[in-house]
């Protein structure tokens, strides 16, 4: 979950806010002087996406005859996109998005009074300059870092290990081969003992798809954080996580927990829970099969295991009146037993979760990340403190239009 200040939080959880943004321009993965307001913006972030970070945003633009200018590394640029060459015309420069939010009636109600929570560092896919005779308006469509990695396929075929063999050092042999200079990012990988395997990829897939995968079948995920840099790390067990944001009904008592004082305490009232169970397109039994010719070396046939829901009591149990629902996995990335049983037992965690869903509407919040643990307390729906993990958020600057987290339920 994003840190902020206790104004921020205590604006948060009162209602009534007025909400601000802004972008700041960044330049060969350097930030510039030039910092400009957002009138509107909506972001995605998404576990389950290639690209986890990705939005749009509108920029405040003053309709005049010659058109504005900002300066930015001693160069002067025309703040709209009116040539290839210009600073937020969509050919490598990035913005970095933040929000602000201040209580309404507060003493000091200017923007970014309380601080300002970055919403992510976004490379310039698209930019739409629009001139109605009346309106000028400036639309920015916006991924995050690994969006820019995808598209630089690879130009020739390429072999792994490339490095050491390691999850960090064969991340960073494949990123500097396909972006060509010195990647503007740093790498927080976690120490693992997976070893990549020998193999080759082809001619023209896309390299950040490849990291991913490498990172799947070692049990991690792999993402760009809201500051641009790469995150690698086993996927955390929400059930040992600690709660980061309670939504309750009625909810205004001072209270707090360990990740904020009393004064700023994680509990709102939703604006609305959606729950949703669902068996389309959950599986109960996975089998995982190593494949490659490195994997049957000695064998007469490659590592398969299986891992399946055995719980009696388990609405999804294999042997119950769901049936059994297999799903078969095919990694040329394992090699052994033990790496082919943690993916399976992993896959099967992720998909049985899916089949219970929490999903929460509350007013504009940029705090939330995916991982965060909340709770969820609605009476008439019989939920009572129920943890879900955090895997999708959607959230605008807009004060009408809500933030919704929604996330898989975690069982105590």
């Amino acid at each position: 979950m994003q840190s902020a200040a206790t104004g921020f939080v205590n604006a948060l959880r009162w209602g009534s806010t007025l909400i601000a943004a802004r972008i700041t321009v960044y330049v060969n993965g350097k930030p510039t002087s030039v910092v400009l307001p957002v009138s509107d913006a909506d972001f995605v972030v998404d576990r389950n996406s290639e690209f986890r970070r990705h939005g749009q945003l509108t920029l405040e633009v003053l309709p005049t005859v010659p058109p504005q200018t900002v300066t930015a590394n001693n160069t002067s640029y025309t703040l709209l996109p009116l040539t290839q060459a210009a600073l937020l015309a969509p050919f490598g420069n990035e913005v970095f998005v933040e929000m602000s939010v201040v209580q309404a009636g507060a003493t000091n109600t200017t923007a970014g009074a309380n601080g300002w929570v970055p919403l992510g560092l976004f490379q310039i896919a698209t930019a739409v300059v629009e001139d109605s005779g009346d309106d000028l308006t400036m639309t920015l469509e916006l991924y995050d870092r690994s969006w820019a990695i995808a598209q630089r396929k690879l130009l020739t075929a390429y072999t792994v290990p490339a490095a050491s063999g390691d999850l960090q050092s064969e991340l960073q042999a494949l990123l500097s081969t396909t972006w060509g200079t010195a990647p503007p990012w740093s790498y927080n990988i976690a120490t693992s003992t997976y070893t990549v395997p020998a193999g080759t990829y082809n001619q023209g897939e896309d390299p950040w798809q490849v990291a991913l995968d490498i990172f799947s079948s070692a049990g991690y995920e792999l993402y760009f954080d809201v500051n641009g840099n790469i995150v690698g790390a086993p996927t955390p067990n929400p059930s040992t996580s600690p709660v980061v944001w309670n939504f309750a009904e009625g909810e205004v008592a001072d209270r707090g927990t360990l990740a904020h004082p009393i004064t700023g305490t994680p509990y709102t009232t939703p604006v609305d829970i959606t729950m949703t169970m669902t068996r389309d397109g959950i599986a109960n039994n996975f089998y995982v099969s190593a494949t490659g010719p490195n994997n049957a070396a000695g064998t007469a046939q490659p590592v398969q295991v299986n891992a399946s829901d055995n719980n009696s009591g388990s609405p999804t149990y294999v042997n119950g009146p769901m049936g059994n629902i297999p799903t078969f996995i095919y990694d040329s990335l394992i090699t052994t037993a033990a790496q082919a049983q943690a993916e399976a037992n992993n896959d099967l965690a992720v998909a049985l979760a899916k089949a219970w869903t929490i999903s929460i509407a509350t007013p504009p919040n940029p705090l939330f990340d995916i991982n965060d643990v909340c709770t969820a307390t609605r009476s008439r729906l019989g939920l009572n403190n129920q943890k879900f993990v955090v895997d999708t958020i959607t959230t605008s600057i807009r004060y009408d239009v809500d933030t919704v987290v929604s996330g898989r339920v975690v069982n105590s």
